[in-house]
């Protein structure tokens, strides 16, 4: 069994295959690259940003959820957080990922 990797393990799946498209010419389907949520590492998800949630009981809490795309297709739309399913805008999502990428 022989694996290659073509691109740094450690980035998440949009620049991934961004990296692998400009610089190989072509869109890997490996099983990481297909999971949204990346093996259930939630790798490349974002924390949700919704200031509070009022629950049926009336009790209010900040959700701890992790938002992703939708799917792979949906990378640089809106995104959900998989707990309380409130949209992210895509402009919000991307400036987290860049400010984060920066200070690694």
């Amino acid at each position: 069994n022989l694996s290659i990797c073509y691109t740094d393990a450690l980035w998440g799946t949009k620049s991934r295959q961004q990296h692998l498209m400009q610089t190989k010419m072509f869109k890997c389907d490996c099983v990481r690259c297909t999971d949204v949520t990346e093996f259930n590492t939630f790798y490349n998800s974002i924390k949700c940003t919704t200031p509070e949630i009022i629950d049926e009981d009336g009790k209010v809490y900040k959700c701890d959820g992790l938002a992703t795309p939708e799917s792979l297709s949906n990378w640089d739309n809106d995104w959900t957080c998989l707990k309380c399913r409130k949209k992210i805008s895509y402009s919000v999502v991307s400036n987290i990922i860049d400010r984060a990428t920066k200070l690694i």
